[in-house]
């Protein structure tokens, strides 16, 4: 439920706004007293809250953010009505706000206590109200406290108010003294402004160059202004200022009119306006504009006339010039309303001239065309004043006397010709007198074109000189210009009607022929619809009874079949845009099948689609002779003369008849000759037998024909192989009448089955694969090198596609496929597949073979398997990678482990003065930590390869026997560890804790791999490599190896996981599951005991990582590590402690003075060595980092020792390869401490160079 306002609300809101404080800021002494208030009533909030219409707003508040709810929510809105304190100790038990959004949602009231704001008038403004969010109650002195705190809000808001009312009438005061100052600075700016406008108004008459002056009307006396003077051109100094020094320069014929309108004005006493003209000293007439008015004293009499005069002549004058233009435009309107709606040459000509002198002014107008024959100007239209000037004019085309004026010379020159004064031009000499006579002073010639060339010319005349401006000379060129287009149009359109009669007359004629021509004649488009048909087309072709095929397609009346055919004709036609003759098929008028003699020729009309025209004739009958005669012809010439085969015709006896001169050929013989010999003669004796039995048979009817490959003995003895088909045509009676002989050379292809036999056995030894494929990628040809290299036979694989049985994504094959028909051969590399599904990285070269007439026949393919090469090369590269990349790892290494061994060196320090158990705990967990972090950074130096270890003979199978047991005893149930080692197995040389290390790393990659269970398989043999091994193996040497394999059924990885396993940090394991160094440090490892690792894996089959070690053919035992040592105390000797990291620096000095020692630092070696210098007999020993700025380690040592050769010098470094290691010994190290080291390391590695 809301509250109900007061009666007197309307009061109270009068009274809250005067007090102006609604959304005002933050004071201080306001939120002191609500900070109070919450304190004292120990509640979480508290607010001063203000009343308007529509809304409660905080003026203080703590412990809401926001600064106004609506009214109809807000509590204290029932405290308006009340005198006393409002309180509500359980919201939610209060019917009047159980349902306010303030108590069912944030800030969730359950209590509310508020005290009225009452002003002295008695209007309640708000309420200082304090809020908690459980239920409660007030104590008596709470609420006491809440009142007094309430009253004192008043007091603010009191006091506020009249602190604001004083500075409003101080405002005020403020507000009428600056006013009364602004008036007066106003008055006497105003004066300053009078002044400065007198000033602008003088300089703004002499820009705009007008005069002011004043008349006494009662004494005609004046006053000029010196610009006055300018305008009426009098000199300030001569001129007297009165009404009758200005009547003087007025112009004579102005005066009287110019006095009637100045007695007028002074009558009426009106403003009035007038443009007259004035006669300046040098005798030039200007026009002149006055303004005025007159004006009356208190008597109501004029007493005084004030002026303006000003100089407009270029007005007018411009004025005048734009008149003239728009004159010119209504002559070019008219002239284009009359081309446009005139056809007849002669009365465009007449009208234009008409309109150029009556509705432009111009004086006279004419049009002259030229007559070749007489070689004269001839005017043909004019109008205005001529009176006979034309008839007499006699202007000339050539270059005489009167052929040099401007009509002439504008024909002529084919351009606009001016002539400004005639009275004066001397190319007007001939006609001048006569132009004058009759107020000719200027004109103007433009030349009549058609086609670019003049046929006349169109002259117009002024009656002033310098009649044409420029702008009228442009005007006047464009409207002949136009008058040129009009001509030629209507020539274009009389030449368009002849040629339309004459086309009409062509069309009857043709129309004529056409009807009774025994020839088909059509005109279609490109969609091969009919626009035009011969009444022949319907006497030869069947049109399946229609009688008119116009406006309809081949496609309707013929069908599909003969449209295709129909289309593809016209096509060529159009594209090759030459006529086409063709014999084509096609239905007879009589519905029988024929053939037609077809012309067929492009027609092709500007801006019209192309047609295609045609002719046909029905050369059915003619055909059918022609073809009869040509088969008859045929039987003997073809097979006969013109054979390339060698034919005979012999008599059952044997006797020839006739043979041809292919077979002379064949034979050696003229042709009298071998008609004198049989054909035993002609046979090899070897072959002879066979021969004759064939023959017998044909003679005898058991066979018809025979054919057989036999030699023949040509008259030069040499021996031809043939291919013969014998034959014989019988008589009536079954006997023989001919036998008939085809003798086929093949001698060059026996050869040639020879030359392909050797060169086969030659291709069958190759290395390479050889094969031959057709155009169609049809294996014509595959040697034994194919057989070996993909496993398909010579018969499996002619006749298939090599796409199909090579590839299985085509894609590079098509390109080098297309590369080698466009450019003859391709040569690079491919990914083919073996019969067993072997992938085989193979170095093509292909050659495209063309037949003798250069057309491409077939490809022979090259092939070369380079699958090893190529394995070796990303052996090589994969080599290089990680050499690289342990290069950078080993820096790395370097500077962690500068990091770690202040902390590791620290930790026994601290030990030492520490007895705090919780203390000592978190230092153990601190070393643990930098333990695990040294044995990481171990790792990575393990990977940059050369890791110092110890070099003992192993035998394997004992270490797999650990690893077995640690996996069953220590990994899930549902995964089982086995091995299979060799009885025999050879002893290698190594560090048996980092070898114990690989093995476990393996393990647990295996572990990790069979989430849901499976085995584990550690196998270990005896290998021997051979150099054909090695050959393919660059990680590999020859000799007696080890190999040790662990295998897992876990999930596999796939190529792109094992080509990237042994990147350091590279893994597939989740975030925080694995570093990523244990393959890397496993690589190195084995590569640092001189072996390799392969490895096979494949998705869902599982992984294998093959170890190979070199093996040892003796055996030693093994030596046992050193215990560990007490840490030794020194005696105070001087330690030189040199080092570029000042936390090592510095810790190392610390923890040597705890254990006894005397210690001094140096931060490079130049510095190492400058103080040794100064104390060298004090310095016992000293402790050298090996990388430092200035001058490195090894440097520094080989000076130190030059200076003192039995001084004691440990050399220290992050990176503990057996590089480095070699490094420091050469220069004269005593010792080598790996970092991060501990305090007992150091401390006795101290000692033992000490003693």
């Amino acid at each position: 439920m809301n509250p109900t306002p007061s009666l007197c609300e309307t009061q109270r809101l009068d009274v809250l706004r005067a007090y102006d404080i609604l959304d005002t800021g933050a004071e201080e002494m306001f939120d002191e007293l609500t900070k109070l208030a919450a304190e004292i009533c120990a509640v979480p909030i508290s607010l001063v809250s203000l009343v308007d219409e529509n809304r409660q707003w905080f003026k203080s508040k703590v412990g809401v953010e926001v600064s106004e709810t609506p009214r109809s929510w807000a509590f204290c809105a029932y405290a308006l009505e009340g005198t006393e304190m409002l309180v509500v100790p359980d919201a939610l038990q209060d019917a009047r706000f159980a349902q306010n959004p303030l108590v069912t949602g944030e800030p969730h009231i359950r209590f509310y206590a508020g005290t009225p704001l009452r002003t002295p008038e008695g209007a309640v403004l708000g309420t200082l109200c304090v809020i908690d969010r459980v239920p409660r109650e007030l104590t008596t002195e709470q609420q006491a406290a809440l009142a007094v705190l309430g009253r004192q809000v008043m007091r603010l808001m009191l006091m506020r108010h009249s602190v604001m009312e004083l500075q409003h009438l101080r405002e005020e005061e403020e507000h009428i003294r600056l006013e009364r100052e602004l008036t007066l600075a106003a008055l006497r700016k105003s004066e300053e402004e009078q002044r400065r406008l007198a000033q602008r108004l003088e300089a703004a008459q002499e820009a705009g160059g007008i005069g002011s002056w004043v008349v006494d009307l009662r004494t005609f006396q004046a006053e000029w202004s010196e610009q006055t003077h300018y305008v009426f051109g009098t000199d300030p100094q001569t001129t007297p200022e009165c009404y009758a020094s200005f009547e003087e320069r007025v112009h004579p014929e102005d005066v009287e009119v110019v006095n009637e309108i100045f007695r007028q004005s002074i009558e009426e006493c009106l403003p009035r306006v007038y443009i007259h003209r004035m006669v300046m000293r040098d005798g030039r007439v200007r026009h002149i504009e006055q303004r005025w008015q007159a004006m009356r004293d208190g008597n109501g009499e004029p007493y005084q006339a004030i002026g303006t005069s000003q100089d407009v002549t270029e007005r007018i004058l411009a004025e005048h010039r734009l008149q003239r233009l728009n004159r010119l435009y209504a002559i070019s309107s008219g002239i284009n309303a009359a081309i446009v709606r005139m056809t007849n040459t002669q009365q465009l000509y007449e009208e234009a001239c008409r309109i150029a002198v009556e509705e432009g002014g111009l004086l006279m107008a004419c049009v002259g065309v030229a007559d070749v024959a007489s070689q004269r100007l001839v005017p043909v239209a004019s109008h205005g004043c001529e009176d006979g000037y034309l008839e007499n004019a006699n202007v000339s085309l050539e270059e005489v006397p009167r052929g040099l004026g401007p009509s002439g010379r504008a024909y002529r020159e084919n351009e606009a010709v001016f002539c400004q004064d005639i009275a004066t031009d001397p190319m007007m000499e001939p006609w001048r007198q006569a132009a004058l006579e009759r107020g000719y002073h200027a004109c103007a010639c433009f030349p009549l074109r058609v086609e670019g060339r003049p046929i006349g010319i169109f002259a117009v005349y002024g009656d002033a000189s310098h009649y044409f401006s420029t702008d009228e000379c442009q005007f006047l060129n464009a409207i002949a210009e136009n008058l040129s287009y009009a001509v030629e149009s209507r020539q274009r359109e009389q030449q368009r009607r002849q040629a339309e009669q004459a086309l009409k007359a062509s069309e009857e004629r043709f129309s004529s022929f056409m009807a009774h021509s025994p020839v088909a004649g059509w005109i279609v488009d490109e969609e091969c619809r009919y626009h035009y048909v011969s009444p022949g087309y319907y006497r030869v072709f069947d049109t399946l009874g229609r009688n008119d095929l116009t406006g309809l397609t081949a496609l309707e009346v013929f069908g599909p079949e003969l449209t295709e055919a129909y289309q593809s004709r016209n096509r060529q036609v159009l594209e090759e845009q030459r006529a086409i003759t063709r014999v084509m098929p096609g239905r007879r008028v009589d519905g029988t099948q024929g053939e037609f003699h077809v012309v067929c020729f492009p027609i092709l009309t500007p801006g019209q689609a192309p047609m295609i025209g045609g002719l046909a004739m029905d050369v059915t009958e003619q055909r059918r002779a022609e073809q009869t005669l040509r088969d008859s012809e045929a039987s003997f010439r073809s097979y006969f003369e013109l054979s390339l085969h060698g034919i005979a015709v012999t008599t059952p006896e044997k006797g020839w008849v006739q043979v041809n001169d292919r077979l002379c050929s064949i034979l050696g013989y003229e042709r009298e000759e071998l008609m004198k010999l049989s054909w035993p003669e002609l046979t090899h004796p070897e072959d002879l037998p066979a021969d004759q039995h064939q023959f017998e048979q044909l003679l005898a009817g058991t066979i018809q024909s025979y054919e057989m490959e036999k030699r023949f003995i040509r008259k030069d003895g040499r021996v031809v192989w043939a291919s013969i088909g014998v034959g014989c045509v019988r008589n009536a009676d079954g006997s023989i009448a001919h036998i008939i002989g085809v003798v086929l050379d093949i001698d060059e292809r026996k050869h040639a089955e020879q030359i392909l036999r050797e060169q086969a056995t030659l291709l069958d030894s190759a290395q390479d694969a050889i094969m031959v494929r057709d155009l169609q990628d049809r294996i014509l040809y595959w040697n034994k090198s194919c057989e070996r290299l993909y496993g398909w036979t010579a018969s499996e694989a002619m006749g298939r596609a090599a796409e199909e049985l090579l590839y299985r994504d085509a894609t590079e094959f098509h390109v080098a496929w297309e590369q080698s028909m466009t450019k003859g051969e391709w040569v690079g590399e491919l990914q083919q597949w073996t019969k067993d599904g072997r992938p085989l990285t193979i170095q093509g070269r292909w050659t495209l073979i063309r037949q003798e007439n250069g057309r491409p026949k077939s490809l022979l393919c090259i092939n070369t398997d380079i699958t090893g090469r190529r394995q070796l090369e990303q052996q090589f590269l994969r080599a290089q990678r990680m050499e690289s990349i342990g290069t950078l790892a080993g820096g790395i290494a370097h500077d962690l482990n500068n990091v770690l061994a202040p902390i590791m060196m620290s930790i026994d320090v601290l030990r030492l003065r520490e007895t705090n158990p919780q203390r000592l705990e978190m230092l153990e967990t601190i070393e643990g930590s930098a333990r695990r972090g040294a044995d990481m950074v171990q790792q990575v130096l393990s990977f940059a390869r050369g890791v110092v270890g110890q070099n003992l003979e192993v035998h394997l199978g004992h270490l797999i026997d650990e690893i077995i047991k640690i996996v069953n005893e220590t990994f899930m149930q549902h995964i089982h560890a086995q091995q299979d080692v060799a009885a025999d197995l050879w002893m290698v040389k190594g560090d048996p804790t980092q070898l114990h290390q690989v093995l476990l790393n393996l393990c647990v990659n295996a572990r990790d791999a069979m989430r849901a269970g499976g085995t584990i398989t550690i196998s270990a043999k005896n290998v021997m490599l051979d150099e054909q091994y090695t050959s393919m193996n660059i990680e590999a040497t020859t000799g007696p190896h080890v190999q040790v394999t662990v295998a897992d059924t876990g999930t596999g990885m796939p190529p792109e996981v094992v080509e990237r396993i042994f990147e350091p940090f590279f893994t597939t394991k989740e975030v925080g599951k694995g570093t990523g160094l244990g393959l890397s440090t496993t690589l190195s490892i084995i590569k640092h005991h001189g072996g390799f690792i392969r490895v096979q894996s494949e998705p869902g089959r599982g992984t294998n990582f093959s170890l190979y070690l070199p093996a040892q053919t003796s055996t030693a035992a093994g030596t046992d590590s050193p215990g560990p040592s007490m840490l030794p105390q020194g005696n105070g000797e001087l330690v030189l402690v040199v080092d570029d990291e000042e936390a090592v620096r510095e810790i190392t000095r610390h923890t040597l003075e705890t254990f006894g020692y005397q210690v001094v630092v140096a931060n490079h070696g130049v510095d190492a060595i400058a103080l040794y210098s100064s104390q060298k007999e004090q310095v016992a020993a000293i402790l050298m980092d090996l990388m430092m700025p200035v001058m490195d380690g090894p440097t520094a040592i080989q000076v130190l020792r030059h200076m003192s050769p039995g001084l004691p010098i440990i050399a220290a470094s992050g990176i503990s390869t057996e590089h480095h290691v070699a490094r420091a010994s050469s220069a004269g190290a005593t010792r080598f401490l790996p970092k991060p080291y501990t305090a007992e390391t150091l401390l006795n590695a101290l000692k033992g160079a000490l003693n």
